[in-house]
């Protein structure tokens, strides 16, 4: 079984279970506290750490309603980390850039 099929099932089935069995409805409208969704957000060069995000980040980045995101952020992290690739810096042109333009 592949990493993907096992958080899959494992972790996001789980959720998925326990949506059902409390009832934690996602939203189906809009949010009427906020007065927009757009946030303004400054302008800089894009760096690695923005790619990056640690447990407790992810954690918090969900919003109140979402179930189990505090079981799930580890072994999201954990995932990224085991599917994360890093390709060789040999000077060549990938053949994906080809395909690509």
């Amino acid at each position: 079984m592949s990493s993907t099929e096992q958080f899959f099932r494992q972790h996001l089935m789980e959720a998925a279970r326990q949506v059902k069995r409390d009832g934690h409805p996602f939203p189906m409208g809009f949010e009427p506290k906020l007065a927009s969704y757009f946030v303004e957000r400054p302008r800089r060069p894009l760096q690695r750490s923005d790619f990056e995000i640690s447990d407790e980040a992810l954690t918090g980045a969900c919003p109140e309603w979402t179930p189990g995101a505090a079981q799930l952020a580890p072994h999201l992290t954990a995932l990224a980390q085991e599917l994360r690739l890093v390709e060789e810096q040999d000077g060549e042109v990938s053949p994906f850039l080809y395909i690509m333009f």
